[in-house]
Order: C-alpha cells, then structure tokens, then sequence
C-alpha cells in the first residue's frame, strides 16, 4: 500500500499534490468492458469476427446512485430498464432505477458503424432526448463523447473511451 504522504526536504508533501505539480501521469485501473452484444462471444471466451469494427464506451448515469458501466460495442445492443433479466435485452439499466425514470423495457439501440456510434429509439413510451433534443422514432444520432442521452427522465453521460479493429486502436 503506498503511503498517502511524501516527505521531502523536510516538507510533508500530498501525492496526489505532488503528482499534479511534476504532470507526471497517474496511472488509473484499467476498465474491465463488457463486451454486448453477448452473441459477440464464442462459447469458449474467444472473440468472434476480429476484422470487426468494436466501441469501447463508458455510460454514467447523472443524478442517480450507480456506477457507471463500461462496455464493448461489437454489435447491436438493446438497452433498456426490466426488473427481471430480459433475453431481448442486452444491457439493463434497472440499477439505476431505469424503470422507476420511465425507461421502456426496450429502449434504445446502439449499433456500430465504421466510423460512428449510432444510437436509436426502439418506440419508447417516454421518448429519447440527446443533449435536450428529442430524438425521433426511426432517426438515427451519431453520438459524440460527452454526448447526454435522457431515456424517460434518465439521464446518461456517453464518454466514447476507443474505436477499434481487430484490437487496436484507431489513431
């Protein structure tokens, strides 16, 4: 365990002061990602079609009580808010009390392109609004980092961490 405190010079000097006087990086933990759609894993944990395309996206909710949740887009992913796991549901957002904020049981969909993340509305009852605008059943929004998605009256922060192929990163 490393001590929260340096003395130097006879000075008790913070860490994490210290770190940000020198800019020298601090290393964070690395993000475990959750690779959606399920169907992108083989049954043996290999990854399948690695001349694909993947996301790799941190969504957080804002206002609610929850961790944010990293995952890896190597498909279409439904996301939406059941209070019971769901089969036609990849990521569920009943964490975050999804349902009690009137988000559908199938909400929206995220799906991949070369070179954007598209995200959709699936018909919800309450609507999507992306950065305060609504978003229209059948559109389709090309999500920036930093974007803020509302699903009913849910609202989530995207922060778009990588896009890759075949495992490495894009430049």
């Amino acid at each position: 365990m490393e001590p929260k405190h340096t003395t130097h010079l006879n000075w008790d000097i913070d860490n994490d002061a210290f770190l940000s006087l020198t800019k020298w990086p601090r290393r964070e933990p690395e993000e475990q990602f959750q690779i959606v759609p399920a169907s992108a894993r083989c049954a043996n944990g290999d990854e399948e079609g690695s001349g694909r395309r993947y996301w790799r996206v941190i969504l957080t909710p804002v206002g609610v009580t929850g961790r944010p949740m990293p995952l890896e887009i190597r498909g279409d992913v439904v996301i939406g808010s059941h209070r019971e796991s769901n089969d036609r549901l990849d990521v569920n957002i009943c964490a975050w009390r999804g349902y009690d904020h009137g988000v559908s049981r199938r909400h929206i969909m995220l799906r991949p392109s070369r070179h954007k993340l598209f995200v959709m509305d699936l018909r919800s009852t309450n609507g999507t609004h992306i950065n305060g605008l609504p978003l229209g059943v059948g559109w389709a929004y090309a999500l920036k980092d930093g974007d803020l998605m509302t699903l009913g009256r849910l609202h989530i922060r995207v922060r778009i961490v990588q896009e890759a192929s075949n495992g490495t990163p894009e430049k």
